[in-house]
């Protein structure tokens, strides 16, 4: 097997919070930059932040691929609910603390974008829970690709 990791560099932008429980007169707090996974919700996008996260990661199509290889995305989820897309197409709603792994062979294209939407920490006006949930501001975990050679042919 072959594996190709998608540390970074990531794209972040982070959103506003929802017209229902935004103050009109509140400034905006949509910011963007670049960061390497695995990474921390607090060193991004601060501990005032309400608004969604959304991580890009640019990345060609692994060459040399053979007829029957499988080619698969790995993702260690963080401490948020997130959604998972490629190219736009939704993958995944991914939970806290399960890893997910996904067949993204038919997906490909030459060049590809990887999105993932997390939930934003707490609405603003809402405070944090107590306790050790509290501290968990795990961005993502690990993110790869891992390229499966052809399944060898059953034996009679």
């Amino acid at each position: 097997m072959h594996t190709i990791r998608l540390r970074g560099p990531w794209q972040y932008e982070i959103g506003e919070p929802s017209e229902a429980v935004r103050h009109l007169s509140q400034p905006s707090r949509h910011r963007s930059g670049r960061l390497t996974l695995p990474g921390s919700w607090s060193e991004t996008a601060g501990e005032e932040t309400s608004g969604p996260l959304v991580l890009r990661r640019r990345f060609g199509c692994p060459t040399g691929i053979r007829d029957g290889e499988r080619v698969w995305l790995m993702i260690e989820p963080g401490d948020r609910p997130a959604e998972l897309r490629l190219n736009g197409h939704l993958l995944a709603r991914l939970i806290p603390g399960t890893p997910a792994r996904h067949d993204i062979t038919a997906r490909l294209a030459h060049r590809n974008e990887l999105e993932v939407s997390l939930s934003p920490l707490r609405a603003p006006s809402y405070p944090a829970p107590p306790g050790p949930a509290a501290q968990g501001d795990r961005l993502l975990g690990d993110a790869r690709l891992e390229i499966e050679p052809r399944s060898p042919a059953p034996t009679r």
